[in-house]
């Protein structure tokens, strides 16, 4: 049994325990969900079709002993011993397969992360995610190790006219319908890896909080970032730092492991497919929101 004496006043484990977060995804978020376990979510569903290679333990959290075992059911295994009382269940197959099958229900889930670096996977949870009025947050790894990214498609965002995750990324699923195609393996590091899933931990942490109205767990990070969904952070302190560049306000003296929320001009006319914020609408919704309180 997990002693959470040192959590009192931080994080609600009532809060936690009763938390049921659909994980897809699970390499270099492997961490991300130990810790979720560790943290005393109660409810864990573990998504992934894929083996552990000889290069995962380099970039992933997984060990040498580990390599050949399906990622989602060395993970149980890990989560088992970390938390007993984690009900964490392994499903070794593509998202696709799953829902489809009569066990599973996505409407017991209070979170979806969207944790694959695949973008159309993350597509397809997007459009799920706002059709099912489900909230999802979804991340990615800069290349070269120059940042991260966060972003979510939320109800309450979307009703405040801040969009979704395919709103805020829209010039990415743009170069994707241009013909854009990804470099396959690419570089990436542990280290990496790490930095976003705490920025991940926190900020889920934050969200389930927040959405049970307890003033535990941080929830003015969530009110935030519910309000302007996508955030950049930075790990190279001269990224997107040249003039008229995102980060080209940030002081040298503080530059580094610059955050900010990242803002996105939409064209005229534009209408989202998936959740249906239209432009300017987005626009003078973001502009309104400086925080959302669901409460």
């Amino acid at each position: 049994m997990i002693n959470y004496e040192r959590y009192e006043g931080l994080i609600d484990q009532g809060v936690m325990a009763k938390a049921s977060i659909l994980c897809v995804g699970a390499g270099g978020a492997a961490n991300l969900y130990r810790n979720l376990a560790r943290a005393g979510v109660g409810k864990l569903a573990l998504v992934d079709h894929d083996d552990i290679s000889a290069t995962n333990p380099a970039t992933q959290a997984f060990g040498s002993h580990q390599i050949g075992k399906k990622k989602v059911a060395a993970l149980v295994e890990d989560i088992a011993r970390i938390n007993p009382n984690c009900d964490v269940t392994a499903h070794p197959i593509k998202i696709q397969n799953l829902m489809p099958e009569p066990a599973f229900k996505l409407q017991d889930y209070d979170l979806i992360l969207a944790m694959t670096d695949n973008f159309m996977v993350q597509a397809a949870l997007n459009r799920i995610a706002c059709k099912r009025g489900i909230d999802a947050l979804f991340a990615a790894a800069y290349y070269n190790g120059a940042a991260v990214e966060v972003t979510g498609s939320f109800r309450c965002s979307i009703e405040a006219g801040c969009g979704c995750h395919r709103c805020n990324t829209y010039l990415r699923y743009k170069a994707y319908a241009d013909g854009f195609k990804p470099t396959r393996n690419a570089g990436s590091h542990i280290f990496q890896a790490e930095y976003l899933n705490a920025l991940l931990g926190n900020m889920v942490v934050s969200l389930l909080h927040d959405n049970a109205g307890s003033e535990l767990g941080n929830p003015h990070l969530a009110q935030r970032f519910l309000a302007s969904p996508l955030i950049v952070s930075r790990l190279n302190p001269t990224y997107a730092a040249q003039e008229n560049e995102a980060f080209s306000c940030i002081p040298a003296d503080q530059a580094t492991f610059t955050t900010r929320h990242w803002p996105r001009d939409l064209p005229p006319g534009f209408v989202c497919a998936d959740c249906g914020t239209t432009y300017p609408d987005y626009r003078a919704g973001a502009s309104k929101c400086a925080i959302i309180d669901r409460s």
